[in-house]
């Protein structure tokens, strides 16, 4: 659900960008760098710098009938680093040339029930289609990370699966998070909706969302706090027909980019 102007929540919108693809390299390369303002109270506006980055490479940066890879960065802080930065409720990321899709031919589709136990989705290894790594804080937004702030710190590195998409959607992909911290050798799922015309959205799981033996560890009113993302789309060459990611004009990209804050 997205957050209207009237909400306590502030909505952070990047305008449009646009990069040309390196006409050597055949990549096409763009890098965003946010100074939003999300405030932490109605009486406090605090510039959080949020660095976003993105590339685009592969042979469907010249083909429109080939594949193209990415790989992305989201870095979330504040200006104090001491200070435990705000939440990220949502991501999204828009896009008029890339596009997805979720029948691509020799990509297999992940089916299984996704668990809310700290067991992994077990989806065949033909339906992988990037992995990653996250890191956050479990703790109170705004708060200084020597008191409530920061209460432990969150680490786990990911897979992405093409994950049977819904109406309305040309993909949906499943993260199968691996833990590291606070508690190593756990899974969280995340679904990861794609619509039709490109766009990505992902959003952040609330306390109550994780797993119960997380979610009771915590007081309620923890937040999980995403302070660095990082992504790698690289999913296997189609057999024919479109591949899972591609762009309609090859050669240049325009996204935009959003993140929505508590």
């Amino acid at each position: 659900m997205f957050v209207s102007s009237r909400s306590r929540r502030d909505r952070i919108e990047v305008s449009r960008i646009a990069a040309a693809a390196c006409a050597l390299a055949a990549v096409a390369v763009a890098t965003i760098l946010v100074g939003a303002i999300c405030a932490i109270a109605p009486e406090s506006a605090l510039a959080i710098p949020k660095d976003m980055s993105y590339r685009i490479y592969g042979p469907g940066t010249s083909d429109p009938d080939r594949e193209v890879k990415m790989t992305m960065s989201i870095t979330n802080t504040e200006n104090d680093p001491a200070i435990t930065p705000m939440m990220i409720n949502r991501l999204q990321f828009e896009s008029r040339t890339l596009r997805f899709n979720g029948s691509a031919k020799g990509l297999d589709v992940c089916t299984v029930k996704v668990p809310n136990n700290g067991d992994p989705a077990r989806c065949p290894r033909r339906s992988l289609v990037g992995r990653g790594t996250v890191s956050g804080v479990l703790g109170t937004p705004g708060k200084p990370r020597d008191g409530f702030g920061a209460l432990s710190y969150a680490a786990g590195h990911f897979r992405l699966y093409n994950y049977r998409r819904r109406g309305g959607e040309s993909a949906r992909m499943v993260a199968v998070i691996d833990t590291s911290k606070p508690f190593a050798g756990y899974s969280i799922n995340l679904s990861i909706p794609i619509s039709r015309t490109g766009e990505i959205d992902v959003r952040v799981p609330e306390l109550r969302e994780l797993p119960a033996f997380i979610s009771a560890s915590y007081p309620l009113d923890t937040r999980l706090v995403i302070t660095d993302l990082t992504v790698k789309l690289e999913p296997p060459r189609a057999r024919g027909g479109k591949p899972f990611v591609w762009l309609r004009r090859p050669g240049s990209m325009a996204m935009n980019f959003r993140a929505i804050c508590e």
